[in-house]
């Protein structure tokens, strides 16, 4: 699952693409979610594609580009363990 600060690298016929996560919006049961990511060479330096139930993004708006993976920075999974282990209850 794409995380904020991940960055997402795009597969296509030719040399590829990167993007930085930049929101996260989980799918419900009714509706899809979405990814928002930065990018350069692009039409807009933001950009927000679909999160579909399974998680995958619907990169159809990006013809011939799939998302391949996300790439996180060491210790980002376990700060953010960290921090909401550390949440008291009132």
């Amino acid at each position: 699952m794409p995380m904020p600060g991940d960055v997402m690298i795009f597969k296509d016929t030719s040399i590829g693409h990167a993007a930085i996560v930049m929101s996260v919006v989980l799918p419900t049961s009714t509706m899809d979610g979405a990814v928002t990511f930065s990018n350069s060479n692009s039409v807009s330096p933001y950009t927000s594609m679909p999160l579909l139930p399974d998680l995958t993004v619907d990169s159809s708006s990006w013809p011939g580009y799939t998302v391949w993976g996300y790439l996180r920075p060491a210790g980002a999974v376990s700060a953010q363990l960290t921090l909401s282990s550390s949440k008291t209850a009132p």
